[in-house]
């Protein structure tokens, strides 16, 4: 909280238009995962988007802030802000830049539910991941303990590879192996494909959210540079960021249709689309700690393991119909263990001016810089990051199943959820059509 009690009001402004560019990654996840699902499932997917915000926004309000960056003295939860209390102009902008991370990583479970869970279950994830997981999670890692625990190093996320992408992508691949594969999906041995109605939106959805980065792993500047004297390098750690993720984001994306081309001999627009995320997921836990160089690889490496958390989901017969916990989970260790091997020491000074506890990657480790001690620290983060999200995640979505509250009946699933739940079809003339050429 300290990073940003001395904002002036340029600085404010700047992360207002930084939140403003990250809440249209919103706009952007309802594009994709409405391309991505059946059209008898449309409205039901784009509302789940909308929930996530109304529910996540009260609940990140009431609560959630004050657990992330109120004040501690034991560095696990905070304790003050409590429904914004003590605002002020800093606070305010912090709160609205968080909220946007927040929706973001409780958006990506909505599509790893996708087509077959009850529209209740996800009004209660909702909360919990407001209220509980995501605010713990940002509070360890922002001012918690671990940024104390190592003698020598601090736990690295720049703009949220943990707290937005590893949580929500473990959150989803819980939630997918808990309410079980869309009915269709798996034949015995034989996975078969169940495409999305929309490929138009779904490359829409990739560009918005490629567009809403830019102010995600920008927007974050301000919460590490605590100086804001005339020529503290913010321009020049913003750029480097920027340059940064669209290098990364173009190399998972190619080398995922070159790994996928090698397998099937096609061009698949969503492989296409979804190497970029897993390229700017990769990035975000360390968008300015690299060189170009770096970003490149950190590109090619998270292309590859998109596509092999793919082909693994498929292998355990867990059915995500958007492979967002493969581009989340999977694509999101690549970067935060990125840090402990590629991290520039000086540049992550720049981001933590006046701080001692600089570490960088082994490849510039040194008796001062501990750059083994970075990797170590990094992968304790994760681990423990990882097992909280997964413990609270199967808590709620395994009682919900004991329950029978998690997933649709057969019957509403063959529907569609849009016909027995939401009123309709999102496409009425469409069916019409349809029916007259019957």
């Amino acid at each position: 909280m300290q990073a940003v009690t001395n904002l002036s009001d340029g600085d404010i402004t700047a992360v207002l238009l930084c939140s403003f560019i990250v809440f249209f990654q919103n706009i952007g996840f309802a594009a994709l995962e409405n391309g991505n699902v059946r059209a008898k499932n449309a409205r039901a997917i784009l509302l789940k988007n909308c929930i996530d915000k109304l529910v996540g926004g009260l609940c990140y309000w009431a609560v959630g802030f004050a657990f992330a960056y109120g004040s501690s003295s034991n560095g696990f939860i905070g304790t003050s802000h409590f429904f914004l209390s003590q605002l002020n102009g800093p606070v305010a902008a912090l709160w609205v830049l968080s909220a946007t991370f927040l929706m973001t990583a409780t958006t990506i479970v909505s599509g790893c539910l996708a087509e077959r869970a009850q529209f209740e279950a996800y009004l209660a994830y909702t909360p919990l991941m407001a209220v509980l997981v995501y605010p713990l999670v940002v509070h360890w890692v922002t001012q918690g303990w671990l940024t104390t625990f190592a003698t020598h190093c601090t736990y690295l996320d720049f703009a949220g590879g943990s707290m937005v992408h590893l949580v929500g992508g473990v959150a989803g691949l819980v939630a997918a192996w808990q309410v079980g594969p869309r009915l269709g999906r798996f034949d015995g041995a034989i996975v078969k494909p169940i495409p999305g109605h929309n490929v138009e939106s779904t490359v829409l959805g990739t560009l918005m959210l490629w567009f809403g980065w830019y102010g995600f792993n920008i927007g974050e500047l301000l919460h590490f540079i605590v100086s804001v004297q005339a020529g503290d390098e913010r321009g020049t750690v913003a750029a480097r960021a920027a340059v940064n993720t669209t290098i990364c984001g173009c190399a998972g994306a190619l080398t995922a249709l070159l790994l996928a081309w090698l397998r099937t001999r096609t061009y698949e627009v969503r492989t296409c689309c979804n190497g970029v995320l897993g390229g700017m997921v990769a990035i975000t836990a360390l968008a300015p700690f690299v060189d170009p160089w770096a970003a490149f690889v950190l590109g090619c490496i998270a292309g590859g393991v998109y596509i092999g958390c793919s082909r693994a989901l498929l292998c355990l017969r867990i059915d995500d119909p958007l492979d967002a916990s493969a581009v989340h989970a999977g694509c999101s260790l690549v970067g935060l263990l990125g840090v402990g091997v590629f991290g520039e020491p000086t540049y992550i000074a720049q981001n933590h001016e006046g701080y001692d506890r600089v570490c960088g990657g082994f490849f510039f480790a040194s008796p001062a810089r501990r750059g083994g001690e970075q990797l170590g620290v990094q992968l304790l983060g994760i681990i423990t990051i990882s097992a909280f999200t997964a413990a609270c995640s199967l808590a709620l979505f395994g009682t919900l199943r004991y329950f029978n509250k998690l997933r649709v009946d057969t019957a509403t699933e063959i529907a569609g959820l849009d016909f027995v739940d939401h009123g309709g079809s999102a496409y009425p003339d469409f069916l019409l059509r349809v029916e007259a050429q019957d």
